[in-house]
């Protein structure tokens, strides 16, 4: 599979979309885009989630944690970009 990573972007900004490249987190906006981030998260795990930092349940909810705790107002207002970013920083967050 060929995929299109974003130039100068790190590769904790995104998840790679099965068959279509990648998608940035910054991209959902609504129930369709978060379902489409999720997916994608579940593509990039299934594919051996090589770059995340949180691989096992246990480390992917307690990354989840500390970034909620640790990130400050504003929150993002969206609630789909908001669970997103929770997600996000569950399987990239130290």
């Amino acid at each position: 599979m060929v995929v299109d990573y974003p130039e100068n972007a790190p590769r904790e900004t995104w998840i790679k979309r099965e068959g279509r490249g990648v998608m940035q987190v910054d991209e959902v906006k609504d129930q369709t885009s978060f379902l489409s981030f999720l997916a994608a998260m579940r593509s990039d795990f299934a594919e051996g989630a090589l770059a995340w930092e949180s691989a096992k349940l246990g480390s992917f909810l307690e990354a989840m944690e500390a970034w909620a705790a640790s990130s400050r107002p504003p929150a993002q207002a969206n609630p789909w970009r908001h669970a997103a970013d929770l997600l996000h920083a569950g399987a990239f967050y130290e």
